[in-house]
């Protein structure tokens, strides 16, 4: 097994019930990770009335191998629309590199635009679009 640093789980509120799945699961799969008690990270977003939103990390990642998990449907445990999750996920995305994590890795169960693959027309291709905003 290859050794990596401390990992740190963190949701966005699209997939909060889905991430505390995976860390039960990660909890019980063998000695290793059983000794991790505190996987769940600490992100908070915040709306404003003019319906901006700012995402803060409530503890420090630097140096952790970080794991971020959103829903970007618009069937998510709070209803929230596609658009909505995409800009979570972004805000989340750069408040976790600015906190310096050693590495990010996103699991997006549902990605929306995922039947978008490829251009038929002088059209966006919307996967592509939304990797490479990620």
């Amino acid at each position: 097994m290859i050794a990596r640093g401390k990992i740190q789980i963190f949701s966005c509120r699209g997939a909060r019930e889905y991430a505390n799945r995976v860390i039960k699961e990660l909890k019980n799969l063998n000695e290793d990770t059983r000794k991790y008690t505190d996987l769940k990270g600490k992100l908070k977003v915040r709306k404003f009335a003019d319906g901006e939103m700012e995402v803060d990390i409530g503890e420090s990642i630097r140096k952790k191998d970080v794991y971020l998990f959103q829903n970007c449907s618009q069937r998510n445990e709070q209803q929230l629309s596609i658009n909505e999750n995409k800009v979570e996920l972004y805000h989340a995305i750069d408040a976790l590199k600015r906190a310096q994590a050693n590495s990010l890795t996103v699991f997006e169960p549902y990605s929306s635009p995922a039947r978008s693959d490829r251009a038929t027309r002088r059209c966006s291709v919307g996967f592509w679009t939304h990797a490479k905003t990620m």
